[in-house]
């Protein structure tokens, strides 16, 4: 049978080394999962608040600030980003909340939220969706090569005058 011997001046070592908010991202991590957060976001919250632990050894507003103003640096996506913005300030909130901080290193500071443009579709593209034509109830109305619109009822007013 084998024994395992903790030594408590070791593990008392590595707490003195860890973040001072090494247990409260833990504790922040497992309430969001018990919570029911879903898969995609528990990974995402680890990795950018074990970003703002191992680059800010004390949240002051300072600090927090510079983490971000290093992250543009770093030439990150703006979706990037507000991604580790969001993160950090859930995370932050929830150190209010259950007094973990007394206040909040990111009080004043905001960020927008990047603007994406919709894809364009190129001239070919559109012109493909004219020629195509558009359903309507008359008819498809299509766009002719010199411009003008055509509608195409499919027969029916032959069919009605007929029949």
């Amino acid at each position: 049978m084998r024994v395992s011997v903790v030594d408590p001046l070791a593990e008392s070592a590595e707490k003195a080394h860890a973040h001072p908010l090494s247990e409260a991202v833990e504790a922040f991590l497992l309430t969001k999962r018990v919570a029911g957060c879903t898969e995609a976001t528990l990974p995402c919250y680890t990795w950018w608040l074990g970003r703002l632990l191992a680059d800010v050894p004390i949240l002051t507003p300072l600090a927090v600030r510079g983490f971000f103003a290093r992250l543009q640096d770093r030439r990150l996506s703006p979706n990037r980003q507000h991604q580790a913005y969001r993160t950090i300030k859930t995370f932050l909130r929830w150190c209010l909340e259950t007094g973990e901080l007394p206040d909040n290193p990111l009080r004043g500071l905001t960020m927008r939220t990047p603007k994406t443009l919709p894809d364009v579709p190129t001239e070919d593209e559109l012109r493909a969706v004219l020629a195509a034509g558009i359903p309507s109830e008359k008819g498809t109305a299509k766009l002719q090569p010199n411009g003008r619109k055509s509608l195409s009822d499919g027969g029916r007013r032959r069919k009605a005058q007929t029949g």
